[in-house]
């Protein structure tokens, strides 16, 4: 058995290696990551969302000021003036100004932004930090300066990293990589999310940045976002809001959605999909600054000591992001929540690198947390899960073999005898008809009773074809008398509970010690249901211990060949 484990361990490590190459391994990792990643943000504090606000720009705010995008500079002065007003901890514009703009716009862009520094409110703006794309506005906000000498403005990255499969968000770079160093200038600036924390935080300021950060996007919207996040309805009166601000544990289970339909169609229901869920972080859309959803207490109370985000959400503007948790957002909340998990986990942020080896050609170059975080859960799956499954196979073969025995031992003794077991059987078979027909009608009446007093008389249909769908996956009758039915029955309900408790460890594992994101974890919670990997390392092991057998005998080849010959009679006949 540890020959077995070991190998198990090693086919395992090659396994997570190769996944890498596998877009379809890693298309249904994703897919099971967006089912559980919402899980893990279920005890996820609220420190980063009372101190983060976000400023959105929009279509119908655009209608009320009566402008187009891209709007006047004097848009964002004025709208920088008035946040800074309310005296956040900071302000930062997720703009980036490529075009020339008029000296004058320019100029009184330059006295808010200082007037705002002035006023002990830091002021950064995103910026793509190369010389060929730089228009005046930025090299106004690079240059300008208090009457202290202090700048006005920092210039910060706002990289969004898009996942080449399913293109949502699931990492955040915090140092983000330098382009060709021709455009780059002498200093390349961190992302948002890192600025602002260490500058406003330097204690908690993560050490390492080496390794992306994986986001947690949290389910529990701020309660404002229901009540604003709305659109006006067909007939006029009143208005629906477009997404909704709880998320239920239910969505987490495999199929959830075929659970959902069948509970409609049982109560004759016309089955309507969820609608996303709301953004976590506060929205403030800009039309709150004319009186519009806020109050001016309320709008004082959403700005004042917090970071406030401004970023554009514009049908013509393509600065989306796919959130795996709240589908289609403003490019700015990738920024938001990336700020809010450095500020809720005080900087000790969630890995989400992948598998690699500790070496780069001949040179060591360390473990990484992922790294040693699937040898961990690897070696749980082997030292967990081998001897089970030896133990579960050993109890089967025990039983086939005794009830084997017991047959052999009582052969029929006479014709009379075997004629007697057939006429039994005959009468047992019409015995079983006249139940299921009685037990058919039985369902029936009871459904037409409780349709007719109003109840889901489909409800009741449902347990008989639960019945007969069991009856078909496992191959044997639910309430068979068939003492190995019953044991194998048992064994498959057992193995469920302990792949349940391997999961449940290697979930607690990965995000309590080692800090993983949901994509790591997910990779690794599917070992304990992928039964090739276990059955890999057992034939690895009983090959491997065969060889070391050939090798040791006079006639290896021969010896090799009746180890061969041996594993395909075990094929054939089992």
């Amino acid at each position: 058995m540890p020959l077995v484990v070991l190998c198990t361990i090693v086919a395992g490590l090659g396994l997570a290696w190769l996944s890498n190459f596998f877009d379809s391994d890693e298309i249904l990792k994703r897919l099971a990551a967006r089912s559980f990643a919402p899980l893990l943000t279920q005890d996820y504090g609220t420190q980063g969302q009372a101190r983060i606000a976000v400023v959105t720009i929009d279509d119908g705010d655009l209608d009320e000021y009566g402008l187009t995008w891209p709007v006047p500079l004097d848009f964002h002065q004025r709208l920088i003036g008035r946040i800074a007003a309310h005296q956040p901890r900071a302000v930062f514009l997720d703009v980036v100004f490529l075009d020339d703009r008029p000296q004058p716009q320019v100029e009184r862009l330059r006295e808010a932004v200082c007037a705002a520094a002035a006023n002990g409110v830091p002021f950064y703006y995103a910026t793509y930090q190369r010389v060929d794309l730089s228009s005046n506005v930025e090299l106004m906000l690079s240059t300008a300066r208090t009457p202290t000498g202090e700048r006005c403005a920092q210039p910060v990255r706002a990289p969004v990293e898009v996942d080449r499969l399913d293109q949502h968000q699931w990492v955040y770079p915090l140092n983000p990589a330098s382009g060709p160093a021709a455009h780059d200038r002498a200093r390349r600036a961190p992302s948002v999310a890192l600025t602002l924390h260490c500058l406003h935080d330097p204690q908690n300021c993560p050490r390492d940045t080496s390794e992306p950060m994986a986001l947690l996007w949290p389910t529990a919207a701020a309660a404002s976002n229901l009540e604003i996040m709305v659109r006006p309805r067909m007939d006029g009166k009143g208005y629906d809001p477009i997404c909704r601000g709880e998320w239920h544990w239910s969505e987490a289970v495999p199929f959830n959605g075929l659970a959902r339909r069948v509970w409609h169609w049982v109560w004759a229901q016309e089955y309507q999909k969820p609608a996303p869920l709301c953004p976590y972080n506060q929205v403030v859309p800009a039309s709150a600054f004319k009186g519009i959803g806020f109050t001016a207490e309320e709008l004082d109370h959403a700005l004042r000591e917090r970071f406030v985000l401004i970023g554009v959400d514009l049908i013509a503007i393509n600065d989306h992001v796919l959130s795996p948790v709240h589908g289609r957002l403003p490019g700015v909340h990738a920024h938001a929540v990336a700020l809010d998990n450095l500020i809720t986990l005080n900087g000790r942020y969630m890995g989400g690198g992948g598998f690699e080896w500790p070496w780069d050609g001949w040179t060591w170059t360390g473990w990484q947390k992922a790294t040693l975080f699937s040898l961990a859960s690897l070696c749980l799956v082997a030292g967990a899960l081998v001897p089970y499954k030896c133990w579960q196979r050993g109890r089967l073969k025990a039983a086939r073999t005794a009830h084997a025995a017991s047959r052999k031992s009582a052969p029929f003794q006479s014709w009379e005898r075997f004629a007697d077991l057939a006429r039994r059987h005959a009468g047992t078979r019409g015995k079983a008809l006249r139940w299921l027909v009685l037990g058919a009608l039985l369902v029936w009446l009871l459904a037409y009773l409780c349709s007719a007093a109003g109840g889901p008389g489909r409800l009741l249909i449902l347990l008989p074809l639960t019945l007969a769908l069991w009856m078909l996956l496992s191959g044997q009758p639910v309430f068979g008398r068939h003492d190995v039915h019953r044991l194998a029955l048992g064994l498959r309900v057992t193995e469920v509970l302990v792949y349940a408790l391997v999961t449940l460890a290697i979930v607690c594992l990965g995000f309590g010690v080692f800090r993983q994101g949901p994509l790591v974890v997910v990779e690794y919670v599917g070992l304990t249901a992928l039964a090739g990997v276990l059955g890999w390392g057992e034939t690895v092991a009983r090959h491997a211990h065969a060889f070391w057998r050939a090798l040791s005998d006079g006639d290896p080849v021969e010896a090799w060949n009746r180890h061969a010959a041996e594993e395909a009679d075990k094929r054939i006949d089992p």
